[in-house]
């Protein structure tokens, strides 16, 4: 139920409930792809024309959180910030870590699109950008990779399969008709 597309050094997955009339609640992921030794904090982005009421709802143990509320007069985005407790609690190339939750009023119709995210440094420095996607989608790209050459592969097989056969069919057609025609 949400989604867009990717960041450069992290990827923020996203995946929101309806709670009833405007209310909505959204889980969040994060994960290293790679692009970076450590992920050690983030920055999720609430536009201020869409959202309003944003309040924790959870947050790992190993990690802190903060909400900001948007501000419409100011023009200025709400925002989740979150930072490893410990170095060794960073995201490490592969690692996702789960379990951050907001809830929030959304002001828009259907459902709330994808969040804008920076990867920060301790110092709150971004280190790369990006665009939310859908929690699904944090599934190492190596692992997507092998099930669609493992799909692929099958596919193949089953069109050698087939065309083995109607081989097979065409020449004994051929061989009867030959028969008929010389007896």
């Amino acid at each position: 139920m949400t989604g867009a597309a990717s960041a450069s050094a992290a990827q923020v997955g996203t995946s929101f409930s309806a709670l009833g009339g405007s209310d909505w609640q959204l889980t969040l992921s994060v994960g290293n792809d790679g692009s970076l030794a450590e992920v050690t904090g983030f920055t999720v982005y609430f536009s201020e024309t869409l959202y309003t009421n944003l309040a924790l709802v959870s947050t790992p143990s190993t990690w802190n959180s903060l909400i900001i509320q948007p501000d419409r007069a100011l023009a200025a985005p709400g925002f989740l910030d979150a930072y490893a407790r410990t170095p060794q609690a960073g995201l490490r190339a592969g690692q996702v870590q789960s379990g951050f939750a907001v809830r929030f009023t959304y002001l828009g119709t259907g459902l709330p699109p994808g969040l804008p995210f920076e990867v920060v440094n301790p110092s709150f420095q971004p280190l790369s950008a990006g665009q939310s996607v859908a929690a699904t989608s944090l599934i190492p790209e190596t692992s997507t990779t092998v099930l669609m050459s493992l799909g692929l592969a099958a596919l193949a097989g089953l069109g050698r399969r087939r065309l083995t056969a109607n081989d097979q069919r065409s020449t004994a057609s051929a061989a009867a008709t030959a028969g008929a025609v010389h007896a």
